[in-house]
């Protein structure tokens, strides 16, 4: 995680704008530690993406995702909600009002 951070800051000073690295590639890291039991990486994955798109709906689903595997319900329903701000969808709002059960 830091060799990721640390190249894609370097990259951004030498470029003079932000790089980052692609939202695919980080999620595809979260979803790896999730898998293999490395919750802290993945969420710092997960967090990662939330900052560096702030809005998408992608990033923002595959942290309440993480939350709700984790049975951190609250912080499930805070993600799943920020993603309805962005954009409707019905599967979501399913899952929110069965977590409010």
């Amino acid at each position: 995680d830091s060799i990721i951070i640390n190249h894609y800051t370097m990259l951004s000073k030498q470029m003079g704008y932000p790089i980052y690295p692609s939202e695919s590639l980080i999620n595809v890291l979260g979803n790896y530690y999730l898998a293999n039991n490395r919750l802290d990486k993945a969420e710092l994955f997960y967090k990662m993406n939330v900052k560096n798109y702030p809005r998408s709906c992608q990033s923002l689903h595959c942290l309440g995702s993480f939350y709700e595997k984790n049975g951190e319900r609250a912080n499930a329903i805070e993600w799943y909600t920020k993603e309805l701000q962005v954009k409707e969808n019905r599967d979501t709002r399913k899952k929110i009002n069965k977590l409010k059960k």
